[in-house]
């Protein structure tokens, strides 16, 4: 709400619930802000305690219009998309998924493969050398890097370049990294 008001966005309305694939209401635990912690990768299924959140589905919102979705719920993806299935086949819009969760990631991509899109992998590392101030320090040595899912109806001609094809539902992030590397690898040579 703040990013929207500082942005004067006159569009935009701000909905304190989460979404998923049917309305319910969720526990999301509350986190100790003195902990050194990734709060925007906190999954919050399963939790019994903590504050209470709505879960909506985004056909619940009867949107008018929509020509993108953009999906980052730490392992909820699928349900999401579950619970957009009359918007997305009304409007067939663009989607960005995460998919970094390496045990739902066929199920996710059997699932948006099910609904007649084209998808590529979009893997980005949290650090770059060529940083902005010049930090030589990688913090996020550790991590793995960021991954999602461009998704495209099928039925739209696109032109896609710098971005690996996502081959069937058994492919995963890994997989596509290690063909990224090898092309770049020809490509040198």
């Amino acid at each position: 709400c703040a990013n929207v008001s500082l942005n004067r966005l006159i569009n935009v309305d701000c909905l304190h619930k989460g979404v998923g694939q049917e309305n319910a209401v969720i526990h999301v635990p509350i986190m100790d802000p003195e902990t050194q912690q990734n709060f925007g990768a906190l999954e919050i299924s399963g939790y019994k305690t903590g504050e209470p959140v709505e879960i909506i589905t985004i056909d619940s919102l009867s949107l008018q219009a929509c020509s993108l979705i953009k999906v980052d719920v730490e392992g909820m993806e699928n349900e999401v998309l579950t619970g957009a299935n009359d918007t997305i086949r009304q409007f067939r819009p663009l989607m960005f998924v995460e998919n970094n969760n390496l045990d739902k990631s066929e199920e996710l991509i059997d699932k948006i493969f099910s609904m007649d899109y084209v998808a590529w992998w979009v893997i980005a590392n949290y650090y770059r050398a060529s940083n902005f101030f010049a930090n030589e320090k990688n913090v996020f040595s550790t991590s793995a890097p960021s991954v999602d899912l461009f998704c495209v109806p099928a039925e739209q001609s696109v032109d896609i370049t710098g971005l690996e094809l996502v081959r069937d539902a058994t492919d995963n992030w890994l997989a596509a990294r290690e063909r990224i590397v090898a092309k770049n690898r020809s490509d040198d040579a």
